[in-house]
């Protein structure tokens, strides 16, 4: 009869979703994970600060770090109602990612955890008269094992009474699991010595820092080291345009200068227009660039300029920098630097003749 009894509620678990009513109400998980733009210690402390004005249930906290990346883990439940503003929020720490996406129907998840407990307590009653004949005839070897299956079904009765009781619960909430993760700073190659022992295994490139990208306008100097009457003048001044990637700090820089003074003959440079490729390097002392002040760093570029004279004679050339620069303050939103460079042509006479150094100060958004 009990056997009967399992088939009948076996087969109602399965045709039970079919008879569902049409207004449904769903539990929906989320999982997330966002490359931060500052550091992580600042995003998890601005998430948890919106997390507590939406009341939300933090239910685990874990946080890890491997050779490239730390990551903390973050699972809560929140009010359905949270949902745009958590995406909103999310998406201004970083760069979002939706890992995966499960919707769930209460009432069929209800349903469902309800037959299945009631098939685990017919099975605890199977359990249970198969033990009392076995006590009868003291089989004491078959008695342990049934016991064993008498915990064990007692233990998934839990659980599935454990989870009807969250869905009851959370019918106004969904779950969240997000992952904010931030680049740390790669292991170089191990160097070998000559008699085989391994050098500076410990050190690490300062190149790989996670930046956000960022587009700035800024005021440039370059005060000519060796000017020459009649071809150049002491000062060229004028504005940049520059856009930063987010890998590997590389920058696309555009400078246009016109000579601070007025030419004495047609034949000296009057405007220089510069386009040049560089990349930046953060010292790890420094935290590598993630301060909100003092973050130093140094860099080169190269490229091309286009001196122009009264005349209207043009000259296209290419060149190099070196610089120095500071980074007076930054945020979340945007940071102010100046730097200074050394800016050396790659011909002559104006290797001699336009060399010099160069001042800059810019205003940069970071996207």
């Amino acid at each position: 009869m009990s056997k009967i009894r399992l088939i009948l509620l076996t087969f109602l678990s399965l045709a039970l979703p079919a008879l569902a009513n049409s207004d449904k109400k769903f539990y929906e998980n989320y999982h997330y994970k966002v490359m931060v733009k500052s550091s992580l210690e600042s995003s998890v402390k601005d998430l948890k600060k919106y997390l507590t004005s939406v009341r939300a249930q933090i239910n685990t906290y874990n946080k890890t770090k491997s050779e490239f990346h730390e990551q903390i883990e973050i699972d809560f439940v929140v009010s359905k109602n949270s949902k745009i503003t958590l995406k909103k929020t999310l998406e201004k720490l970083g760069n979002l990612e939706l890992i995966s996406f499960e919707k769930i129907d209460f009432e069929d998840a209800i349903a469902k955890g309800r037959y299945q407990k009631a098939l685990l307590d017919e099975m605890k009653k199977e359990y249970k008269s198969e033990f009392k004949a076995l006590h009868q005839v003291k089989d004491t070897q078959s008695m342990r094992k049934t016991i064993d299956l008498i915990h064990k079904v007692d233990k998934d009765i839990y659980e599935q009474q454990k989870q009807i009781k969250a869905y009851k619960n959370d019918q106004n909430f969904h779950h969240y699991k997000v992952v904010l993760q931030a680049k740390l700073f790669s292991k170089k190659a191990p160097r070998i010595s000559a008699d085989g022992k391994i050098i500076d295994s410990n050190e690490t490139d300062d190149r790989s820092v996670f930046i956000p990208s960022s587009a700035g306008i800024g005021y440039s100097l370059l005060q000519i080291e060796l000017p020459v009457d009649g071809y150049s003048s002491a000062y060229y001044s004028g504005y940049e345009i520059k856009y930063m990637f987010n890998k590997d700090e590389q920058h696309l820089k555009i400078v246009t200068m016109n000579a601070t003074t007025l030419p004495t003959i047609t034949t000296e440079i009057n405007d220089l227009f510069f386009i040049s490729y560089g990349r930046n390097f953060y010292p790890l002392r420094f935290r590598s660039g993630r301060n909100i002040l003092t973050n130093i760093y140094s860099g080169v570029d190269v490229g091309m300029y286009l001196a122009s004279t009264v005349a209207d004679v043009n000259s296209v050339r290419l060149f190099g920098t070196v610089h120095l620069g500071y980074e007076l303050y930054s945020n979340d939103y945007f940071f102010l630097d100046t730097k200074i460079a050394y800016f050396l042509p790659f011909w002559s006479p104006e290797i001699i003749n336009l060399r010099g150094i160069m001042y800059g100060l810019s205003f940069n958004l970071k996207l």
